[in-house]
């Protein structure tokens, strides 16, 4: 690999490791790349998988889910191939620093509002389960 072309994948990984951490409520970077073209990324958001948040930001950011890197079942750092579900693979060789800071932003702002429409779910659910009980019905 040529000097100019380490030095773009340098400049592109410290731009999208900028915005993981603009976004670290919601992302986290399991390794700080010192190589390579990819960063994987754990999602802190409960109840909000990989899978559902690349269906969710399938119209303007791609990304690979966990899962879909794992061909043998082995770990990946300390994390159990059985929790990749939570976790992404973010290139940073293809796109340049402004197109990654951009895609980056989309992901957190995502996740967080398909938190909040789980939370109102979960909610409404409770108070449904709460008043059926009150009127003596079986909620099972």
């Amino acid at each position: 690999m040529s000097i100019g072309m380490r030095q773009r994948c340098r400049s592109r990984c410290d731009a999208l490791l900028g915005a993981l951490d603009d976004a670290a409520d919601v992302l986290r970077p399991l390794c700080r790349p010192t190589g390579g073209f990819f960063v994987w990324v754990e999602i802190l958001v409960e109840g909000v998988t990989a899978a559902r948040l690349r269906d969710e930001c399938a119209e303007d950011v791609a990304f690979l889910v966990g899962d879909a890197c794992d061909c043998d079942g082995l770990p990946i750092g300390d994390v159990a191939p059985a929790c990749l579900d939570r976790h992404l693979r973010l290139c940073f060789a293809m796109l340049d620093e402004k197109e990654l800071v951009e895609g980056v932003a989309r992901i957190p702002r995502r996740a967080r509002e398909f938190s909040r429409v789980i939370s109102m779910c979960v909610s409404r659910l409770r108070t449904l389960m709460s008043a059926g009980g009150r009127r003596g019905n079986d909620t099972r």
